[in-house]
């Protein structure tokens, strides 16, 4: 069994939540669609893989709210989970314009996103790129499952296509869970301006009913910076999320207080990196010098916001990234090192978090998960994935965080 194939078992057991190219033979219907070729303001790039078992396709609720505009293109790569994926331009009344059919696709290489974002950039040029992904998330180890090809596109592939096509302005993961990752938000600093993604889990439901005001968003402020246009994001969820259409509609009161989402200043990520460093850097040579300093460290993992899925062994994989450096500041306020490293940390993701919304269930959801599991066994089964080259973060390159994993829970 391939690493790829242990890495994707051993990830879904423990984050799975809600939800190559063998060819692309192109059959065209909108040859001359009046938008091709024409320079706009922004292209919405939809990365829709719903090539998954019980998939929810939000294809057509999509495209009811959806449009392009005198200043915007909504283009849309559908993968459905039992025929051929389509590329499909909306136009201003929400039609569906198919731009080519292009049989089966991997949506789980990163071939195929390069190949959407470049076909985007070509056809479709404007001043500035929004991508929006949906399918499952798994934090640090990706998203974007194809069960036809029994694929998935780690960060590294992501960071790939990116880089390979210039980058977008704005990445947003609309349903991916657990991708409000510091190290997920890493890999792309230099792929966009600004990440939105969420601590917890996620789902369609909560951009369901923006879309809409997405697109006026797009193409009416589009003088906006782009992390304004995050933070006009996050504020559109919020109002979403807490309107009486959604609790008539889903009438789940765990979608409202189990909401966590952030939007993340990319051009920050590299601050926040080099805090984590520094304060892993110090919990190593404490921890080698003094025995106490891991049972603070314990005591600490206790009381910090977690996340997780499921069956309660699980439950603490990834901690909130500032509420655990704001307990670091707390119980080793005798540290002046630690204490100081740990208030630069948490300084440098307030400059980080852009906007943050996060319902009762998690308090203390400030917006960047980081990846510290509970127990030994799962440190033995998922740290080697964690620094594995195939999956090739850039976090753990650049950082101490896995040699202090390594130490604490060997």
């Amino acid at each position: 069994m391939t690493m790829r194939k242990i890495a994707s078992i051993f990830i879904l057991l423990i984050i799975a939540a809600t939800p190559l190219m063998s060819c692309f033979s192109a059959v065209s219907s909108a040859d001359n669609l009046e938008t091709q070729g024409s320079s706009k303001r922004w292209t919405w790039i939809f990365y829709n893989d719903a090539d998954f078992n019980q998939a929810y396709d939000p294809m057509e609720d999509f495209a009811d709210e959806a449009f392009s505009s005198e200043n915007l293109d909504v283009i849309v790569l559908q993968d459905p989970n039992d025929g051929p994926a389509m590329l499909w331009y909306i136009d201003e009344d929400h039609n569906k314009i198919l731009l080519e059919e292009l049989g089966e696709v991997n949506m789980g290489n990163y071939t195929t996103l390069r190949y959407l974002i470049d076909y985007g950039k070509q056809n479709f040029p404007s001043d500035r790129y929004l991508l929006s992904a949906y399918n499952h998330g798994m934090g640090w180890f990706g998203a974007c499952g194809d069960d036809t090809d029994k694929d998935f596109l780690t960060m590294d592939e992501f960071q790939r296509a990116l880089e390979k096509t210039g980058g977008v302005d704005i990445i947003c993961f609309t349903a991916p869970c657990s991708m409000g990752a510091v190290e997920s938000a890493y890999e792309l600093r230099n792929c966009a301006d600004v990440y939105i993604g969420s601590e917890a889990g996620s789902g369609f439901c909560y951009w369901k009913r923006i879309i809409d005001d997405m697109c006026d968003l797009l193409n009416e402020k589009f003088s906006l910076s782009n992390v304004q246009i995050g933070e006009k994001i996050i504020q559109l969820i919020d109002g979403n999320v807490h309107s009486s259409e959604f609790r008539t509609e889903y009438g789940i009161i765990l979608l409202q207080i189990g909401i966590t989402i952030s939007a993340i200043d990319s051009g920050a990520m590299n601050n926040v990196s080099k805090y984590i460093d520094k304060l892993a850097k110090d919990l190593v040579c404490k921890i080698n010098e003094k025995r106490l300093y891991r049972f603070r460290i314990k005591i600490i993992h206790y009381f910090t916001q977690s996340f997780g899925f499921q069956k309660i062994e699980f439950a603490r994989n990834t901690l909130d990234l500032y509420d655990f450096a704001k307990k670091c500041s707390i119980f080793f306020a005798f540290d002046s090192t630690i204490n100081l490293n740990a208030k630069n940390l948490m300084k440098s993701i307030d400059e980080a978090v852009i906007a943050n919304i996060h319902g009762i269930r998690y308090p203390r959801a400030y917006g960047l998960t980081i990846y510290f599991p509970f127990l030994k066994e799962l440190y033995s089964s998922g740290l080697p994935f964690y620094i594995d080259s195939d999956f090739g973060l850039d976090f753990t390159n650049d950082t101490h965080w896995d040699e202090f994993l390594e130490l604490y829970l060997s």
